[in-house]
C-alpha cells in the first residue's frame, strides 16, 4: 500500500497544483509571486500527473528495477488476437450502439467533428493516444493502482477505486471553460462513467498479463469512438450508453464468479 499512497500523493500534487491555480485566474483571480501571468497561459503539464507519479513512485518504492518492469509493461504488446479485437471493438459497439439506438427511436445525430474530415482520423488517433490522456494516465491508473489494488482486492473492488481515482483526478477541468468536454456536464457523469468502464480495463488487463499497451490502447479507442461519434451530446443516447456499459459490467462480473467457481 505504500506505493498507492506515495503515486496518489504525487499525481494529484503535480496535476492539481498546475490545475487549481488556473481555476482561480480563470475565474478572475490572482495569485501571489507573480503567478498569475503563468498560470493564464494554455499548455499546462498537469495532465502529466498520473505518468510521473507512477515513475517516481516506483524509483523511491523499488528503484531503477521497478521503473524499468513498469515502463516495460508499455510495450507488451505479445497476447492473443481475439484481445486486439476487444480493445478495438468494445467502446465503438458500446457508444456507437447507444448512439444508433437513440436514432432508430428518433433522435438526430449530432454533429461529428472527427467525420467532418475522416481523413484526418488516423492523425486523431496518435494524437490522442500520446497526448489526449491515455499516455499521460494509464501508466499510472493500471501500470501502478490497480495492480497494486489487486494484490487485496477483489477485482471488483478494485474496479471501482480505480474508478473512482480516476475520475475525480479531473474535478477541476469542471471549473475550466477551456475544457467543454468536462465544464458543461456534472461531474456525477464522468465519474460514474470511469467506474464502469474501469471493469473493462480491469478485466482486458488481467486477461492480457498486465500490459499496459493494452490499456493505453484501450484508452484510445474510448476518447477516440467519443471523438468520432458524439453520444454524450444527445441526452438519450447518453442514458443509453449507461445502460450498455451496466450491460458490459454485469457480463463481466459474472465472468470473474464463473472463474473462481
Amino acid at each position: 500500500m505504500r506505493q498507492i499512497w506515495i503515486f496518489l500523493g504525487l499525481t494529484f500534487a503535480f496535476s492539481w497544483g498546475f490545475w487549481w491555480p488556473e481555476v482561480v485566474v480563470v475565474n478572475g483571480g490572482t495569485l501571489p509571486f507573480g503567478l498569475t501571468d503563468y498560470f493564464a497561459q494554455p499548455g499546462s503539464p498537469a495532465a502529466w500527473g498520473p505518468l510521473i507519479g507512477a515513475v517516481l513512485s516506483a524509483l523511491i518504492v523499488g528503484g531503477w528495477g521497478a521503473v524499468g518492469a513498469l515502463l516495460k509493461r508499455g510495450i507488451m504488446a505479445r497476447f492473443a488476437w481475439v484481445y486486439y479485437a476487444v480493445i478495438f471493438l468494445t467502446f465503438p459497439i458500446l457508444i456507437g450502439g447507444a448512439m444508433a439506438l437513440a436514432m432508430i427511436m428518433g433522435e438526430a445525430m449530432p454533429q461529428s467533428e472527427g467525420l467532418q474530415d475522416p481523413a484526418v482520423l488516423p492523425i486523431a488517433f496518435l494524437f490522442i493516444l500520446f497526448l489526449g490522456g491515455p499516455l499521460q494516465e494509464e501508466f499510472g491508473w493500471r501500470g501502478v493502482l490497480l495492480p497494486k489494488l489487486l494484490e487485496r482486492f477483489g477485482p471488483s473492488a478494485s474496479s471501482i477505486m480505480v474508478g473512482l481515482v480516476w475520475g475525480l483526478w479531473h474535478l477541476p477541468l469542471f471549473y475550466l471553460p477551456s475544457q467543454a468536454f468536462y465544464y458543461e456536464r456534472p461531474v456525477w457523469g464522468l465519474v460514474l462513467s470511469t467506474v464502469l468502464i474501469s471493469f473493462i480495463f480491469t478485466w482486458l488487463y488481467r486477461r492480457t498479463g498486465g500490459s499496459i499497451w493494452a490499456m493505453l490502447l484501450l484508452h484510445t479507442m474510448f476518447n477516440f469512438t467519443h471523438y468520432v461519434v458524439p453520444t454524450l451530446q444527445n441526452d438519450l443516447a447518453a442514458t443509453i450508453l449507461w445502460g450498455t456499459q451496466l450491460a458490459a459490467v454485469a457480463w463481466i462480473v459474472w465472468d470473474w464468479r464463473r472463474e473462481n467457481a
